[in-house]
């Protein structure tokens, strides 16, 4: 029996249990994702989500990170079956074919398609700056994570993202500024710290 209004509630948890960005939470994520799928397979945002937990466990090295890859694919590949145009899933997917998978050529259109849907979605545009830096593009990547902390400002890691990638392309007076307004507005966010600490 499909219960849709269980499973988004599923969903929420799952969301909730990611934002701790502790392994146990993004495991608790997985596990809520997975048990919105029992209820409803055809919950494209639910598989969509997991996809997107698979995918910070690859990134930030908390499981083997070619299987985790390989399962946010599986997942995207899920949701993408029921929506084409699901623009997370396929943020997703060009992501880890890009970077985990070392494929930009592949990867990359999978992003544009994925801005392309939705120009407001924030995290394609950071994932597309993620990919541009593998693909060497470092200008353009610097130019995305911008805009990326620029659409969401409320994001501690995103603020923090840009401080990084204008210390990689040598702009460090760029740098130093950004790093210090995202460790003054967020002052416990790891990542505007360590961006910091690189300049």
């Amino acid at each position: 029996v499909v219960r849709r209004t269980e499973a988004e509630a599923y969903l929420i948890s799952a969301r909730e249990a990611s934002a701790l960005r502790s392994v146990v939470g993004i495991a608790t994520a997985i596990e809520a994702a997975m048990h919105a799928i029992e209820l409803d397979p055809r919950f494209a945002q639910a598989w969509s989500a997991l996809a997107e937990f698979r995918l910070i466990q690859a990134a930030r090295g908390i499981a083997p990170q070619r299987a985790a890859g390989e399962a946010a694919i599986a997942a995207a590949d899920e949701a993408l079956a029921i929506d084409p145009v699901c623009a997370p899933a396929l943020a997703a997917r060009g992501f880890v074919r890009a970077t985990i998978e070392s494929d930009p050529a592949r990867g990359l259109p999978d992003l544009d398609r994925s801005i392309v849907i939705d120009p407001s979605y924030w995290t394609a545009r950071g994932l597309r700056g993620w990919a541009l830096l593998a693909a060497g593009r470092m200008g353009e990547a610097v130019a995305e994570v911008i805009a990326a902390a620029e659409l969401n400002p409320w994001s501690p890691w995103y603020s923090g993202m840009p401080a990084h990638y204008l210390f990689l392309a040598g702009k460090l007076d760029d740098a130093l500024a950004r790093g210090r307004d995202a460790a003054r507005r967020f002052p416990e966010s790891d990542y505007a710290h360590h961006a910091l600490s690189q300049i």
